[in-house]
């Protein structure tokens, strides 16, 4: 679309002046009147948005190490709980970031501050291992992941 024609789409002001590839999510701002369905919409949209496999196995990875991190104690959750969540989930927060900045320099940064994200995923996996906050099981099913 041109920058005149995304300006105003159905009465919605829209705060970005182009787009360089269309995507579902762009595809649904247009319909954005706040309802449940256009949420839903867009939601559904936001899960198609990234076909990467590398981009569903950061996703897979952020939600295995969610699962076991909610059942830890009070303490270990708030330490080191707190952190492998929010580096799990910056590894692929950052590959979408990137891949709709729209230019091979923005999403080649990002991608390295992914790289970054999953390095220190690994440091705590290490440490909560080493712990003991991870039993063997739950390595064995990270790892293929992170692999």
């Amino acid at each position: 679309m041109s920058q005149t024609n995304f300006q105003k789409l159905d009465g919605v002001h829209l705060s970005f002046a182009f787009v360089v590839r269309a995507s579902p999510l762009a595809c649904c701002v247009k319909h954005a009147s706040g309802d449940a369905r256009t949420v839903k919409n867009i939601l559904f949209a936001m899960q198609e948005m990234l076909p990467l496999d590398v981009y569903k196995l950061a996703e897979k990875l952020a939600d295995e190490i969610w699962n076991i991190v909610i059942k830890w104690d009070a303490l270990a959750k708030d330490t080191v709980g707190k952190q492998i969540i929010r580096s799990a989930d910056s590894i692929g927060a950052n590959i979408a970031e990137g891949d709709g900045r729209g230019s091979y320099q923005d999403n080649r940064r990002f991608i390295k501050i992914a790289r970054g994200s999953l390095h220190e995923t690994k440091h705590w996996l290490r440490r909560d291992y080493t712990r003991q906050l991870l039993t063997s099981t739950q390595v064995e099913t990270l790892k293929p992941i992170i692999d």
